[in-house]
């Protein structure tokens, strides 16, 4: 699978993201409508565990974004 993130960084783009701290995966789902390329999915410094993870991705599943966890 090709990384969107990687090649647009190598060909020298601005790439624009957030930093995702919530624990509801409504957040993602919310955000992935926006013009963000990148998401950072932090589970070090949240209450985000494995299983919101998961529900995350699935949320952002099917759009251009690329989650960084």
């Amino acid at each position: 699978m090709e990384n969107k993130l990687k090649r647009s960084l190598y060909q020298g783009k601005t790439c624009f993201g957030t930093w995702i701290a919530s624990g509801n995966p409504s957040s993602a789902d919310i955000l992935k409508n926006l013009s963000f390329d990148w998401f950072v999915i932090d589970s070090e410094h949240s209450a985000i565990g494995a299983e919101t993870i998961g529900h995350m991705m699935q949320a952002i599943g099917g759009s251009n974004v690329v989650p960084l966890v």
